[in-house]
């Protein structure tokens, strides 16, 4: 029975979602700075720091990018895989659950 349970433990297929796969994942915030009282309160998701930074900070060609702040990137590596941009009242309308969500499909 013992040597049963060792084989369907190798043979079934599996992925755990390891510390390496969150630590692949960053989060950044860009917002201008006349529009900081609209930032937004979340400082951490699923153990991950959302970094904060300031359009001004950014080069030409990514100011060029954003139509609107604040904007929120999920990134994988070096890799932008979701984004989240504020409506035209300049605010970011997201919760943590959101982020969380996206986070999951990303980690899968």
């Amino acid at each position: 029975m013992k040597y049963l349970l060792l084989i369907l433990f190798f043979f079934l297929p599996f992925k755990a979602k390891t510390h390496s796969d969150v630590d692949r994942l960053s989060l950044v915030h860009v917002n201008a700075e006349w529009n900081k009282s609209n930032d937004i309160k979340i400082k951490y998701v699923k153990g991950i720091k959302i970094q904060f930074t300031s359009l001004e900070a950014q080069s030409e060609s990514f100011k060029e990018k954003v139509k609107r702040v604040p904007i929120l990137v999920l990134y994988k590596g070096n890799k932008a895989i979701y984004n989240w941009q504020a409506d035209l009242s300049f605010k970011l309308d997201i919760t943590e659950e959101e982020i969380k969500n996206i986070i999951e499909k990303a980690l899968e």
